[in-house]
């Protein structure tokens, strides 16, 4: 486990699972993180900014502007508290 807890990209995912079941969750985070070529265990603020944008139209079809919006910035700031991207 990195230095800072749980993995960030499964932050990510717990977050996500609520809304979209842990299985899609997770496929969704790893498939735009692989888009977006961020392979290692950790992420710089922008590459936190890229993610999150990826997964806001997915997220939209689902929650709605407002929702997402919300989603995204708990996400946020559950990544930054904990270290992930820093």
């Amino acid at each position: 486990m990195p230095p800072g807890g749980e993995p960030v990209f499964e932050i990510i995912a717990r977050a996500l699972a609520p809304y979209l079941g842990m299985s899609m969750a997770r496929a969704a985070v790893e498939v735009n993180r692989k888009r977006l070529g961020l392979d290692g265990p950790e992420l710089a603020p922008v590459d936190l900014d890229a993610l999150l944008r990826e997964l806001a139209p997915g997220l939209r079809v689902f929650l709605g502007d407002v929702q997402t919006r919300r989603v995204l910035g708990n996400i946020r700031v559950k990544v930054v508290a904990r270290g992930g991207a820093a």
